[in-house]
């Protein structure tokens, strides 16, 4: 087998190289039956618009909220987040505040300082767990070292 082109496809020959030595234009001329001809035949490609499909969802989503709150129901998600240093992870709330926001989720964000063990990260999720207004519950990872997310 000569260098070839690897196609990513669904099956247990995932990854296989296709056993020709050039491409194929367009994934669908190999005669043999490699990769590239089997999946390009049977799989056409969807394009779709991937900001204008996180827009629909957040608008159901938005209106879920709605018809909850006007049922009385409050949509409120508190989360957890262990300091580490880790900028990312901070980041990452504060994206999902602004997203709760826009939504109308009411967000709550619970910070325990750097080296929290088990006792006190499970304490506080037992805590929110307890309280009849925390509508959901989310842990941030990482988590410090020797405490198992699972």
């Amino acid at each position: 087998m000569g260098a070839g082109i690897v196609f990513v496809a669904p099956s247990s020959r995932f990854g296989e190289p296709c056993h020709q030595e050039t491409r194929h234009p367009r994934h669908a001329t190999c005669l043999d039956g490699c990769l590239a001809s089997t999946y390009a035949l049977a799989m056409a490609a969807t394009i779709i618009d991937g900001k204008a499909l996180a827009q629909q969802y957040r608008e159901q989503i938005a209106a879920s909220v709605a018809k909850a709150q006007s049922l009385g129901r409050i949509a409120r998600l508190d989360a957890v987040l262990v300091e580490s240093g880790d900028s990312a992870a901070r980041v990452y709330a504060e994206n999902q505040k602004r997203t709760c926001e826009a939504l109308g989720i009411s967000y709550r964000l619970h910070t325990l300082p750097c080296g929290s063990g088990f006792d006190e990260i499970a304490g506080r999720i037992l805590l929110l767990n307890m309280d009849e207004s925390v509508s959901a519950i989310m842990l941030h990872l990482p988590l410090p070292e020797g405490v198992e997310a699972y």
